[in-house]
């Protein structure tokens, strides 16, 4: 059971972090139920205060001499404060002389079996019974030693590590049961076993801090701080040296010295004493009692909320025509946090329901149960929890307040700007000369004071929410009462941040001066739709092919051996067509004057491909075609070449197969049965049907 010392300074920190909770400013307010239950802890202290004086009486009696004399043996608390004085009966009964390996294990042997037979019998026959259990094997028995001292076994914890001390010269264990010794309150037996320790191996903190602690406990603190300066030297930053350092300084009226001692117990490990110790110095100035700087160094910080997910704010606008991209980023960026408040926000509720509306008056119940039974009520690094929580909320509220005056000085400048703006916008809109240029001139000039004022105002208030968030997300777990009341503290405190990043996330949105221009009449078009004559037909012949373009088509062919042609539709779907294939052609003609007469012929089998305007193939398959033909052509000079066809003659035959269009097929004139002319207008043709 703890000390009646241990649990006023647990619900004194207690009663310190629920003072501060009531005046948070910007971190969410403590529930209801959760004051309640504070203040109903804090009303238990004199309960508890009697069932720590009560288990205080339960200790146990040996006779130190053959007689009938009996001494109590106090069971030493390691964070008693107050030093014992100078006990100089035990102080004489400590052998002048260092002893030898020898001696000291003909001096364990005694001291093992003078303590089974004085203490409890029921004590002594369970410990030989594990003893026997564990095959009397040294390393075994003092962990099992260790097991009983902390489930208060204490009686049978010393025979177990005394009976390990008789079978080994370990010097670590050697160490520990002198360390076993000194805490059952029998430092005149641990000093003989660690003065043996430390003359063979002077560099051992264990047994020098040990040794230190048993010369403290008979109030022979200059012997003390021998053997604590010498383990110091060792472990610069030994918890309980330091600490036990730390009060002898202080009881010499040494508050600096003491106050270093304390610190680097603290840093070291934290503990209750070094607490306590730094508490007298700072007893009339508790704004210095922090402990923070001490313990952050020493913890590594898991990710549990990656703030950085949402503090990169949208830009500023600093320029009319960024308004509208600024605009839409700074709207993005809102519906981002108003979903990750509202996720957020059903994780809290949820964990809100799993406490349950009875978790106050359970907790209440459990927590007191625990208490009487003796049991350990508080969780791990709990009240460590509490003390580091408590002071990084007060130093998040500090660095806030500090805000406050920079806060109200840039707000107040941002509105007088708005006023100055709007007065120059009026000014120049009457001037007469509003022209589009020099509006969004005053513009930009305006918004890069707005967004000046907003950076700062955003730069200061981040830096304060990016410092000390995840400070509280990870202290918050240590000091909450139970892993739901974790769990409705952890969402909380997101969703607050979360809070006031929106609350920064502003941009002053300007829009860009738009003068409708006046419009340029047009003729209305006709509903009718007439048809044009086109003033392009060109045709051209070239040694290996030729080009033909009008206003329905563009073509070109070229090869010899290797026959590609390309052409492009400008009406109908205005498709363009690739073919290439294998084949042979001729395309000849001769000039004279105006007059062109001309005699092409050709074979070919190509691949082709056609694509629609979007440039997506639509159709694809394999061309036959064979040509033979002439023509007169007479030429112009009217637009472009205007050819006039005076008589062409010609045949075409081949077929088509495409994927999409299926099979087509080219007939010429020259291949189909013409009717047949009568030679006498008079008589009829014979018609057989």
């Amino acid at each position: 059971m703890k000390n009646y010392c241990q649990l006023k300074i647990i619900f004194f920190f207690l009663a310190v972090w629920l003072t501060n909770m009531s005046l948070q400013a910007q971190p969410p307010a403590k529930t209801k139920e959760e004051n309640d239950l504070l203040k109903y802890l804090l009303k238990k202290v004199d309960s508890v205060k009697r069932i720590a004086e009560n288990q205080k009486k339960d200790n146990r009696s040996i006779n130190t001499s053959s007689g009938s004399k009996q001494t109590t043996i106090p069971q030493k608390s390691k964070d008693n404060e107050v030093l014992p004085g100078y006990n100089s009966a035990k102080a004489r009964s400590i052998p002048k002389k260092i002893l030898s390996p020898e001696e000291l294990h003909i001096y364990l042997i005694n001291l093992y079996n003078q303590l089974c037979s004085r203490l409890p019998s029921g004590a002594v026959s369970s410990a030989k019974s594990i003893a026997a259990k564990l095959d009397n094997h040294p390393g075994k028995l003092e962990a099992a030693a260790l097991v009983g001292w902390q489930n208060r076994a204490r009686d049978e914890a010393v025979i177990l590590i005394m009976k390990a001390a008789t079978l080994s010269n370990d010097g670590l264990l050697l160490s520990n049961a002198g360390g076993f010794l000194d805490m059952y309150g029998l430092p005149e037996k641990a000093i003989p076993v660690l003065r043996t320790v430390v003359n063979q191996a002077s560099q051992n903190a264990i047994a020098l801090n040990n040794l230190g602690q048993a010369y403290t406990a008979l109030g022979m603190l200059d012997s003390a701080m021998t053997y604590i300066s010498r383990c110091l030297r060792i472990s610069p930053q030994h918890p309980e040296a330091n600490c036990t350092a730390g009060l002898i300084e202080l009881k010499k009226g040494n508050k600096e010295k003491a106050q270093a001692y304390f610190e680097n117990s603290i840093s070291g490990g934290f503990n209750f004493s070094a607490l306590r110790g730094l508490a007298t110095i700072f007893k009339d100035n508790k704004e210095k009692l922090k402990i923070a700087h001490l313990i952050k160094p020493k913890v590594k910080k898991p990710e549990y909320f990656n703030q950085f997910k949402y503090n990169k704010l949208p830009r500023q606008c600093y320029n009319v025509f960024e308004a509208a991209t600024v605009e839409k980023e700074l709207y993005a960026y809102k519906q981002i946090l108003q979903s990750e408040t509202m996720k957020f926000y059903l994780l809290g509720e949820e964990a809100k329901k799993a406490k349950g509306k009875n978790w106050v008056e359970e907790t209440n119940k459990k927590n007191i149960e625990t208490i009487i039974q003796g049991k350990p009520y508080l969780r791990p690094f709990q009240i460590l929890g509490f003390i580091m929580l408590s002071e990084t909320e007060m130093d998040y509220n500090k660095d806030i307040a500090d805000l406050q005056k920079f806060y109200k000085e840039n707000r107040e400048h941002y509105t007088q700007l708005e006023i100055e703006y709007k007065k120059a916008f009026d000014q120049l809109a009457k001037s007469g000369d509003n022209t589009c240029a020099k509006e969004n001139e005053l513009k930009n000039k305006y918004l890069e004071q707005f967004a000046q004022l907003n950076k700062e105002w955003q730069s200061r208030y981040m830096l304060v929410e990016n410092k000390y968030i995840n400070d509280l997300l990870f202290w918050c777990y240590f000091a909450a009462l139970d892993l739901k009341d974790y769990r409705t503290k952890f969402y909380a405190l997101i969703r607050n941040y979360i809070h006031q990043i929106d609350r920064l996330a502003v941009a002053k949105i300007l829009e860009p001066c738009k003068k409708m221009e006046p419009r340029e009449i047009e003729t209305p078009v006709p509903n009718e739709l007439h048809e044009f004559d086109c003033p392009v037909d060109v045709e051209i012949g070239f040694a290996v092919g030729k080009l033909t373009m009008d206003c329905e088509k563009f073509s070109f062919k070229a090869g010899e051996g290797i026959v590609f042609k390309y052409e492009k539709n400008f009406i109908s779907h205005r498709e363009s067509t690739i073919s290439i294939g294998a084949g042979v052609g001729l395309d000849a003609s001769e000039k004279v004057g105006p007059v062109k007469a001309g005699f092409s012929a050709g074979i070919d089998m190509s691949v082709y491909f056609t694509f629609d305007m979007a440039g997506n193939c639509s159709d694809a398959g394999v061309t036959y075609n064979a040509s033979v033909g002439g023509g007169l052509n007479f030429s112009a000079g009217e637009r472009i070449k205007i050819k006039r066809d005076l008589g062409y003659m010609g045949a075409e035959v081949g077929w088509r197969f495409g994927i999409n269009s299926g099979p087509g097929f080219t007939t010429s004139d020259f291949m189909k049965d013409k009717p047949e002319v009568p030679v006498n207008k008079n008589v009829k043709i014979y018609n057989s049907n």
